[in-house]
């Protein structure tokens, strides 16, 4: 099961740009091997596609249409659930939501494996930590006039949000706001920013505050504000004043979020000090269970950024501390497009129509879920914890992945189908005169599972300076997300073999799949 956020995907009212559900499809399943140019991580797995996001409860919905889609999945029997959506700031982050139980009780209770994109809030500016002293502090935002490559378009949100997290009491913070000089209307001063609104505050000329605030079963609070006005009009551009007095009696740790409604993932509205991508893990990639994705840079990157972490790749830990990052995937995956009717021009070569570049951590998932249909097929009987344990067992860890933080990065490293499935002894290929029957596949074969792994009350340690065998992953993590993807038919075990073989040359030479 693939879950899409529509307004990528597409309805019937709706044609975007690039279907995100074809794309992500065609890199899980698509074609056969020795058929086809491009082929999917996992051919002839069966696939579902869930619009999930159109009436999800962060949309026009409530977070029961969420969960039913969920259950109708188990009811389908899906092995893999892929989420390819995230959102931030607006719901709790440290995998105590209704989704993320759901999630939870599915990969523990039914063997359903979770996968999530970490997200794409990396080096955008929209996450800071602080730990705010005693009294009042100066927490500002920068609004653009404009954003987009070479800063193109009129930033011209209907709505700005900001969410601060900590761990405590709702009367521990309070807010006030100063608007930028030159608004007309707005009102003068500091704005007192209740801790609930029952209606909508006017803080400017057409321009209103809500307020609330929430704690979530794991003992966090989340301060939510918006602040909108009529669609088109804008908001404020300037560096809006926000001031946090702290009356806890003692630092506290907050972590910040900006939203708006018209860029997404892209740099826009941002902190103007304390920013970091740590902790940047988006909903529902935050799930216990979710086996959570990053990305790092693969053949349609700038060449030298190939094999390096991607600079948008959402990065760990949970704001509880679990580090919730479990392995990174290659991005920009080719792959195909339902609106693209023409050749493109890539690297100085026309590809054929129908295929492009599809970046972001939802590129990079599918990789993952399709190497866990192929583990599931191989071991049908493997749970998702031992799946996990062999996605780590296999991961990559490599010298220009050496940093103060990698596990926080790179969660286990990068992936690495063939060794998952086979470890450090892969079993040797038939020859031309052998049999299909000398072939045999024993459970020996397969990488030993650890099911400690699914045991993630502590980060990673620092791996700084661990022996880079290339084959052991760092040490042990936390984390997990899903996508559902039922393993197809039990082919010839020669068969697998070989298309793991494959997917192992498509991880690790780029460079030559550039020359085809």
């Amino acid at each position: 099961l693939t879950l899409l956020d529509p307004y990528l995907f597409g309805h019937e009212d709706w044609v975007p740009e690039v279907g995100r559900g074809v794309a992500v499809a065609g890199s899980r399943a698509a074609n056969t091997p020795g058929h086809f140019r491009c082929v999917g991580m996992a051919p002839s797995s069966e696939i579902y596609l869930v619009d999930f996001g159109l009436d999800s409860f962060y949309k026009k919905g409530t977070v029961d249409s969420d969960l039913n889609k969920l259950l109708w999945a188990a009811e389908q029997q899906v092995d893999i659930v892929l989420f390819e959506f995230g959102t931030w700031g607006i719901t709790f982050l440290d995998g105590s939501t209704n989704l993320e139980h759901a999630m939870d009780e599915l990969s523990l209770e039914k063997g359903i494996i979770q996968v999530a994109a970490a997200g794409n809030l990396g080096g955008k500016g929209k996450h800071m930590f602080h730990e705010f002293p005693e009294g009042d502090t100066a927490l500002d935002v920068i609004v653009p006039r404009r954003w987009g490559s070479g800063k193109a378009k009129k930033y011209s949100p209907s709505n700005l949000y900001l969410s601060l997290y900590w761990e405590g009491e709702a009367e521990d913070i309070d807010l006030t706001l100063t608007l930028p000089e030159g608004f007309p209307g707005k009102v003068e001063g500091e704005i007192e920013v209740p801790v609930h609104t029952e209606e909508p505050v006017q803080i400017g000329w057409d321009l209103y505050l809500t307020s609330f605030s929430a704690k979530s079963s794991r003992g966090f609070m989340l301060r939510f504000v918006t602040v909108f006005r009529d669609e088109g009009q804008g908001m404020p551009t300037g560096v809006w004043n926000w001031s946090l007095h702290n009356n806890s009696g003692a630092q506290l740790p907050v972590h910040g979020y900006l939203k708006d409604s018209q860029t997404s993932w892209s740099t826009s509205v941002k902190f103007a000090k304390w920013k970091t991508s740590y902790t940047t893990l988006c909903h529902p990639a935050t799930a216990d269970t979710a086996i959570t994705v990053g990305a790092y840079g693969a053949r349609f990157c700038p060449e030298k950024k190939i094999g390096k972490l991607r600079y948008y790749s959402s990065r760990g830990p949970r704001m509880d501390g679990v580090l919730g990052l479990d392995i990174t995937a290659p991005a920009d995956p080719y792959a195909p497009s339902p609106n693209l009717t023409k050749s493109v021009l890539v690297d100085g070569e026309h590809m054929f129509g129908g295929y492009r570049e599809f970046s972001g951590t939802s590129g990079a998932a599918p990789h993952v879920a399709g190497t866990l249909a192929l583990l599931k097929q191989f071991s049908p009987d493997a749970s998702p914890a031992e799946l996990l344990a062999m996605l780590a067992k296999g991961a990559r860890v490599e010298h220009l992945m050496v940093s103060k933080n990698l596990a926080k990065k790179w969660g286990h490293g990068k992936l690495d189908a063939f060794a998952a499935a086979f470890g450090d002894s892969p079993p040797e290929f038939p020859t031309a005169e052998e049999t299909i029957e000398q072939v045999e596949l024993s459970p020996e074969s397969v990488a030993e599972p650890s099911p400690e792994i699914w045991d993630r009350p502590e980060p990673f340690p620092d791996v700084t300076g661990a022996e880079l065998t290339g084959a052991d992953p760092p040490p042990e993590k936390s984390g997990g997300c899903g996508c559902r993807a039922a393993a197809g038919p039990s082919g010839p075990p020669w068969a697998l073999l070989l298309l793991l073989l494959g997917v192992r040359m498509f991880l690790h030479r780029f460079d030559a799949w550039r020359r085809l």
